[in-house]
């Protein structure tokens, strides 16, 4: 399909612009002035396994305002962070290079965030089924004493997706996405189907579901949504990343 090929083309550039490594910022990030405050030598390690917003782009720093780094802050200070966010990368992708870093560094607390790209690439929910579990059930056998699962916020309301459907919103981003998206009902569904594995999955595994879904939906009818998107539409802004940290800081149990 045609949206697939662009989706997927956009997101390997953008990759490339950001992917050259921690001394680089990420999307609509700033360059740190100095070095990061020291910190107390760590109790613990938290992993945090995802894709771009996890990597931290939309934020102001993605350093030091990335919501792994905020949910360290909020809710481990004492741990130590391994962000293994990967621009793009869709769970085959985390499988093949996020997991061999994620077992070799074994973690006490693990957060999982991948949903969107699988989406927009058009992995099917077959596939997206098998490689989930096989994520989770590997994250597992690592010993984590708590793996945090985030599920899927609606992506037919984002202003990225409604820039590329007929008669875009005046003033919105440009379109990056591809002309020939799903309907927004289609979206709707694919995101649920999504959102079913997850949560079957999740349950499983024994892991603990973060459902940034109901959140979403609920800034939404409050009218306080717009704020949490950045300018290119797609991923968190700074407040954003805050307020996904404050959800997975909510559901984390301080290991024994």
């Amino acid at each position: 399909m045609k949206w697939l090929i662009t989706a997927t083309t956009c997101l390997v550039f953008l990759a490339a612009c950001t992917a050259a490594g921690d001394g680089e910022p990420g999307r609509g990030g700033t360059r740190e002035s100095g070095r990061e405050p020291s910190r107390e030598p760590a109790e613990g390690i938290y992993a945090a396994v995802g894709a771009s917003e996890t990597a931290g782009w939309g934020a102001g720093n993605f350093r030091t305002e990335s919501w792994p780094r905020v949910l360290l802050d909020l809710a481990l200070p004492e741990f130590k962070l391994v962000n293994l966010g990967l621009p793009g990368a869709t769970v085959e992708r985390a499988i093949e290079r996020e997991l061999p870093k994620l077992e070799r560094a074994g973690p006490d607390i693990v957060t999982v965030w991948l949903n969107a790209n699988d989406i927009l690439q058009g992995v099917t929910p077959a596939s997206y089924k098998r490689d989930f579990t096989r994520l989770l059930r590997r994250i597992n056998r690592t010993g984590p004493e708590q793996i945090l699962v985030a599920n899927t916020p609606p992506l037919d309301t984002l202003p990225a997706y409604r820039a590329c459907r007929p008669n875009p919103p005046e003033g919105g981003p440009f379109c990056f996405l591809g002309n020939s998206l799903p309907a927004p009902s289609e979206m709707r569904a694919l995101v649920n189907r999504y959102n079913g594995i997850i949560k079957m999955s999740v349950k499983r595994t024994g892991a603990t579901l973060i459902d940034l879904h109901s959140s979403a939906r609920k800034a939404q009818k409050q009218g306080t949504d717009a704020p949490l998107v950045s300018g290119d539409g797609l991923h968190p802004s700074t407040e954003g990343h805050r307020a996904i940290a404050e959800s997975f800081a909510a559901q984390v149990e301080m290991p024994r």
